[in-house]
C-alpha cells in the first residue's frame, strides 16, 4: 500500500511541474522562431517594416541593420533552434519526472540544470576574465 504525499510534497510537485510546463511552452516558442528565421530569408525585413510603423520605434535602425546581414540572423535562428530543443527536453524530462513520481526522471532532471547552470556560471566567468583583460568594464 503506497502512502499519499504530503500537503508540502504536492505543493513542491506542482509547483516543479507548472515551471517545467512554462519553460516547455518557452523552449516550443524559441524552436518556432528559430525555423522562422531559418526558413524565412525576409523574416527580419518584414518584421523591421512592421516595427517602423509603430510609434516610438520610426528612428529605430537595429532591425533594419540586422536585416542587412542575413548569415548573422541564420546563425541566430540556429542558436534558438538549438536553446529551444535542448529546453524542450530538459523540460519534458521535469515535467514527467513530477507527473509520474519517477526517481530516474528526476535524476536525469536535476543532473541536466546542475550541468547548464554549471556551464553558464563558468560561462559567465570567463566572459567577465575576457572583459578585463581587453580592458571593459
Amino acid at each position: 500500500m503506497r502512502m499519499g504525499l504530503s500537503c508540502g510534497a504536492r505543493t513542491l510537485k506542482f509547483s516543479l511541474f507548472i515551471f517545467n510546463l512554462v519553460f516547455l511552452i518557452c523552449g516550443f516558442v524559441c524552436l518556432c522562431i528559430g525555423t522562422w528565421l531559418i526558413l524565412d530569408k525576409y523574416a527580419v525585413d518584414n518584421l523591421a517594416a512592421a516595427t517602423a510603423k509603430v510609434k516610438g520605434y520610426e528612428n529605430d535602425d537595429g532591425l533594419r541593420d540586422l536585416a542587412t546581414k542575413p548569415a548573422a540572423v541564420r546563425q541566430i535562428g540556429y542558436l534558438l533552434l538549438f536553446g529551444g530543443i535542448v529546453v524542450i527536453i530538459v523540460a519534458f524530462l521535469g515535467c514527467c519526472g513530477a507527473a509520474k513520481e519517477w526517481r530516474p526522471l528526476l535524476c536525469c532532471y536535476g543532473k541536466n540544470v546542475i550541468f547548464w547552470a554549471k556551464n553558464n556560471v563558468l560561462n559567465f566567468i570567463r566572459l567577465r576574465k575576457i572583459e578585463i583583460c581587453i580592458g571593459h568594464n
